[in-house]
């Protein structure tokens, strides 16, 4: 197929039906499939959209029986040179292009891939938001559309003409004008933008809609999704419109001549319930380590462990951690790895959560653990900061440092215990508190291990949406980034009804447990045996710690767990046996 490479190829716009060799070299703008229409399950066709490198757009579909040798060419944005292929007539009520031919393959067509292109990569036409208002834009031919989302509501679930499930999400667009249209998705493109939304908190969305279709009904306008063919891009980097829309419309907000544009995206929502019961896998704690491909799911469990390391100190502008430049303050040990960005994260704990044991120490919820006699040393200003972070404007440069929460959790449910890792933006949710805040308090606290806002987390419920990454996956991290946490009872109550059927499968509680009296334990040797228990239990966490340098301690943790007091007063648990059953 080399030879095709240099032919002189044809405008799309010349070509002719008495003409039978012709020569095209086009990019494809956009791909779908046709279903058989007697039976939706199979193919009928692959249809798309392609244009030459002067901007002329053509349709066209290849049938069923030549998709084995023809289908892997058609894929978006590749650039394809096509041999002899037919010529049919594109004259529907409604069309994606207003070119009147439609390419077809056969078997005498030749297709190959091609290297060079000179033209564009998308080819947009956008129709100016006031050509739709005043319903002066075409109802015969597609339209592209691009703007900042600035309005969204609730996706709807409804019936379609032959009784089939179908949803929408409206939204509202609005343009570098103050211009504002509303745009209909159905199905799998408001699925894509309720995705894109529940994944990415943003200050702006940029939409672009491509080959939309505009309508018109009782003197109201209507711009929706066409079909399969449509293309939805939201926040594509890699689309220089965006880009350049963007940055237009930035400029556009720091003007003080349009004060419109303070409330963009302020109207934009997140459907947490929808995300979390219907758009979101669920999966048991104990399911979680065993996914093998990155993932976002669903758990649902009691906070039943927190750690001491809960904050680290972070540069402003790119909120990663800082170093201190001289050795005045006691840093103590290396903490574990944490995600940012996809990258591992060394965290240092800093003052005043320096403790000297060398072993974890749990403690019950309603005690504490002291702290050691040597109380941390306050941040002096003869210690200075710098940022690592060589893609940071701040990079080797002195900065004034600020906590950020990073709150390391192990929660429980019926099938077992997970770890995950709580940061910043989701915290300050949860505890209506910023790490600032937090701190300040905390340096009050001399009795405390954690402060007392953090050990509020102990025995609460919650649903968290975690990302299961690749660093994970393949570095076998078992600390788990939380996305998305809420406490909304409706939510969890539905989340219970629907996955509680095999808690009593997967778990060992309740009435299969028979715990001792305290005085049972102390008779057996002064509680030897349920220390050594605790030692038991507490190598059992040592596995699932982050990972640590070996030379350093592991960080200090807070168990929710019921203790009994022993004589010297340290706190011991109660063992709980499990009877035998006769067979």
């Amino acid at each position: 197929m080399d030879q095709l490479q240099v032919q002189n190829f044809q405008p799309l716009n010349e070509l002719q039906v008495s003409n039978m060799e012709h020569y095209v070299k086009v990019r494809v703008l956009s791909v779908w499939k046709r279903p058989l229409y007697t039976n939706p399950t199979q193919t009928y066709s692959v249809e798309f959209v392609c244009a030459d490198e002067q901007g002329n757009k053509i349709s066209g579909s290849c049938l069923f029986k030549w998709l084995n040798r023809f289908q892997r060419f058609f894929i978006n944005q590749n650039v394809l040179i096509i041999k002899r292929p037919l010529l049919g007539s594109n004259n529907g009520t409604w069309r994606m292009v207003d070119h009147l031919l439609k390419l077809g393959i056969n078997f005498e067509t030749h297709v190959a891939k091609g290297t060079e292109w000179s033209g564009d990569d998308r080819f947009f036409n956008f129709t100016d938001f006031k050509t739709i208002v005043e319903l002066e834009a075409s109802t015969t031919l597609s339209i592209d559309v691009i703007g900042v989302l600035i309005e969204n509501e609730p996706l709807t679930h409804f019936k379609t003409k032959d009784k089939k499930d179908s949803v929408k999400m409206k939204i509202k667009l609005e343009d570098l004008k103050g211009e504002s249209i509303y745009v209909t998705l159905f199905d799998a493109f408001a699925h894509q933008l309720l995705n894109y939304l529940a994944a990415h908190e943003e200050p702006h969305y940029v939409i672009i809609l491509q080959f939309g279709r505009f309508t018109i009904y009782e003197g109201r306008h209507s711009v929706s999704n066409a079909f399969d063919g449509t293309n939805l891009f939201i926040n594509s980097r890699d689309v220089k419109e965006t880009s350049t829309f963007l940055e237009s419309f930035l400029q556009t907000v720091d003007s003080p001549a349009t004060p419109s544009y303070s409330r963009a995206s302020s109207g934009v929502t997140y459907n947490m319930e929808l995300d979390f019961l219907e758009v979101t896998a669920f999966n048991h704690t104990a399911e979680v380590q065993g996914i093998e491909e990155a993932n976002k799911v669903i758990v649902l469990g009691t906070v039943k462990m927190v750690y001491d390391t809960w904050y680290y100190l972070a540069c402003k502008r790119c909120i990663k951690i800082v170093q201190p430049t001289t050795e005045t303050l006691p840093v103590t040990e290396e903490v574990p790895l944490a995600i940012t960005d996809g990258q591992p994260l060394p965290i240092t704990q800093e003052q005043p959560l320096s403790l000297t044991e060398t072993e974890p120490q749990p403690i019950s919820q309603d005690q504490s653990v002291a702290k050691t006699e040597t109380e941390p040393q306050p941040i002096t200003e003869a210690v200075t900061y710098i940022c690592n972070n060589s893609d940071c404007k701040s990079y080797k440069k002195e900065i004034q440092p600020f906590p950020r929460f990073k709150i390391l959790l192990k929660v429980q449910d019926s099938s077992g215990t997970v770890n995950l890792t709580l940061f910043d933006g989701e915290a300050k949710k949860l505890l209506h508190k910023s790490a600032s805040e937090v701190l300040s308090n905390f340096q009050g606290e001399r009795n405390a291990m954690v402060p007392i806002e953090i050990q509020a987390l102990l025995e609460r419920k919650h649903a968290f949406k975690i990302d299961v990454s690749e660093f994970n996956i393949k570095k076998r991290y078992k600390f788990y980034t939380v996305e998305k946490v809420t406490d909304d009872r409706k939510i969890m109550k539905a989340l219970e009804e629907k996955y509680s059927s095999d808690q009593d499968v997967v778990s060992f509680t309740g009435d299969n447990e028979t715990p001792l009296s305290v005085n049972t334990v102390q008779s057996r040797g002064e509680g030897s045996q349920a220390l050594d228990l605790k030692r038991n239990l507490e190598e059992v966490y040592d596995e699932d710690l982050p990972i640590t340098s070996p030379a350093k301690t592991t960080p200090s943790c807070v168990k929710s767990d019921s203790n009994s007091k022993s004589d010297n007063g340290s706190f011991v648990k109660e063992k709980l046996l499990i009877p035998k059953v006769e067979k």
